[in-house]
């Protein structure tokens, strides 16, 4: 295999890597986007804090994920760092848009949630990669 092949193959890899956790954004930034009038059912009866953790419990998970890349089992300083960061970033940048969205508010307790979703998401890839590694 050439370089270029290689080089193709690698990229291609990254992009499907990266698309779950890519996706779920999308998902996640249009459901802030929502007036709270028009969000289904299940998303009004849930506590929104109880939302925000799961939903950056997950976001962790696929973002570890992603950046990981061919390295799945990778526990780095580095990638935990990237995690927070960029979570923490995506977190704000959600309560900027819900700040413009007419019957939505910012708030910092939901950045809190946030963050505290990402610790769990840190905890749990923690976790399950200590019973991988211990076999």
């Amino acid at each position: 295999m050439s370089s270029d092949q290689r080089w193709t193959v690698e990229r291609s890899q990254r992009i499907a890597s990266a698309l779950p956790v890519l996706s779920f954004m999308a998902l996640v930034s249009w459901g802030s986007s929502i007036p709270p009038a028009e969000l289904p059912d299940f998303a009004r009866f849930w506590s929104d804090k109880l939302l925000h953790a799961i939903a950056f419990l997950a976001f962790g998970i696929l973002y570890q994920c992603a950046a990981a890349g061919s390295r799945p089992w990778t526990t780095s300083i580095s990638l935990r760092l990237s995690t927070v960061t960029v979570g923490a970033v995506y977190g704000l940048s959600i309560e900027v848009v819900q700040m413009l969205t007419p019957g939505r508010e910012a708030s910092g307790l939901d950045l809190l949630a946030d963050l505290f979703g990402l610790l769990l998401a840190l905890i749990t890839t923690r976790y399950i990669l200590g019973m991988f590694q211990q076999e």
